[in-house]
């Protein structure tokens, strides 16, 4: 990822488990995406 600047994913099965809350895998990737200085954000075909 040496040229990323913004990194997406989607809710439902991806970033989500089937019980809604985020494993601490992924928020543990998250937080080193952040500190590389790389935007985080969601793409999701949710009505937020």
């Amino acid at each position: 990822m040496e040229n990323t600047t913004l990194v997406l994913a989607d809710l439902d099965g991806t970033l989500f488990r089937n019980d809604k809350t985020i494993s601490a895998y992924s928020k543990k990737i998250i937080k080193q995406i952040q500190e590389k200085g790389i935007l985080f954000g969601i793409s999701t075909s949710r009505a937020l």
